[in-house]
């Protein structure tokens, strides 16, 4: 039997955003159209709307669904840039940030925006001190990750949101990681279905405090006018089950997290930490010196263990993590990045084995 204990990249649905999903397999109709069928789409759309929201501590008309959290991010910077006014045109991108944020500074620029980079602490959360001094009237918008996705580090999006705000600029948070167990203080807060219990491919974007973006689809008005295209009934309803469900039980869910976490941690020989101790999104990256991510998760994968590298796969390759190179670490020691993450599900018998087998594989290693 596999452990898997990569609920970072993706989790197991609940229970009741499977059953709204099957639900909604067997429905025919358009929301958009007025007939019932179409209607009864149209009211667990709503329905599910309404669980999102409330699950954020946001207004109904504040929260837009999208296919995911890289189009909620695209859509918060271009829909800003697109809306920014007279003299505002420099944006501060987090350095460690999700790729979909660091990767968006050729389209920013094409829209007339100035990107700069905001570093990173050791542990890979946004150093604030920095921050601090590079903000400026002219800054549009403010990019944070509350928790990051690699290293678990915690930026405190408040603080962030004190200091954007004083010069008159946007936050936007990706609360990925974080959501619903946290509740950010931004403008605009990212959000997706699938790493909290939901489907993959449905997402949301919270606008608060009245911010206004341009909208990147047109036609049909559907999400108000800010993303045309037939809503994902059946992404959508998923995902408001399982907000719900995450709501009610956020405070077991992050204990599970966490528990399992430490255990980890407890029994895992030989590894260097990025953290000191156990992130509450339940990530913990961690590196053996002198043994790279990839041959080590191939191990692992034969082993029966579904870990993830700090590292992105791109062209074929494992390339080092640019969030462990921007929180300070050489090329090669980036390239040695593991990370294990646990979920709703999770169990302290599954860390404890998995920290077993993780450190029974490097050792094995070393030896050859």
């Amino acid at each position: 039997m596999r452990i898997y204990v990569d609920h970072a990249a993706s989790t197991p649905m609940f229970a009741e955003a499977k059953s709204a999903v099957e639900q909604q397999l067997s429905a025919t109709g358009n929301p958009s159209s007025l007939h019932a069928d179409g209607r009864q789409v149209k009211d667990r759309i709503d329905r599910a709307r309404e669980q999102c929201s409330q699950a954020a501590g946001c207004l109904f008309g504040e929260f837009y669904f999208t296919s995911g959290g890289t189009e909620s991010v695209v859509l918060a910077l271009a829909g800003s840039a697109l809306n920014s006014p007279n003299g505002r045109n420099r944006v501060l991108l987090g350095a460690a940030d999700h790729h979909s944020v660091v990767e968006s500074q050729a389209m920013l620029n094409k829209l007339g925006m100035q990107v700069q980079f905001v570093p990173a602490n050791r542990d890979g959360s946004l150093d604030l001190n920095a921050l601090e001094s590079m903000i400026g009237d002219d800054v549009r918008l403010v990019s944070v990750l509350a928790t990051n996705n690699e290293t678990g580090a915690v930026t405190d999006v408040n603080q962030a949101a004190e200091i954007a705000h004083k010069s008159g600029a946007l936050l936007l948070c990706d609360a990925v990681q974080a959501w619903p167990q946290v509740l950010p203080e931004a403008d605009l807060i990212v959000v997706s279905a699938h790493k909290m219990g939901g489907p993959v491919g449905v997402g949301g974007l919270i606008t608060q405090n009245g911010t206004k973006l341009e909208p990147l689809a047109a036609g049909g008005g559907q999400e108000r006018e800010l993303r045309g295209g037939t809503e994902n009934a059946m992404g959508i309803v998923g995902f408001g089950a399982a907000a719900a469900e995450a709501a009610l039980r956020a405070d077991e869910i992050s204990s599970v997290k966490r528990s399992a976490a430490e255990h980890f941690r407890d029994r895992l020989d030989g590894a260097a930490f990025t953290l000191d101790q156990a992130s509450p999104a339940g990530i913990v990256h961690f590196r053996y010196p002198g043994i790279s991510a990839e041959s080590l998760l191939i191990r692992l994968d034969h082993e029966g263990v579904s870990a993830s590298s700090g590292a992105a796969c791109s062209s074929g390759s494992i390339e080092p993590s640019h969030v462990l190179m921007a929180a300070g670490l050489s090329e090669e020691e980036a390239a040695e990045g593991l990370r294990v993450s646990f979920g709703w599900c999770s169990t302290v018998g599954e860390a404890e084995k998995a920290a077993q087998i993780i450190s029974s594989s490097a050792a094995q290693i070393r030896q050859v």
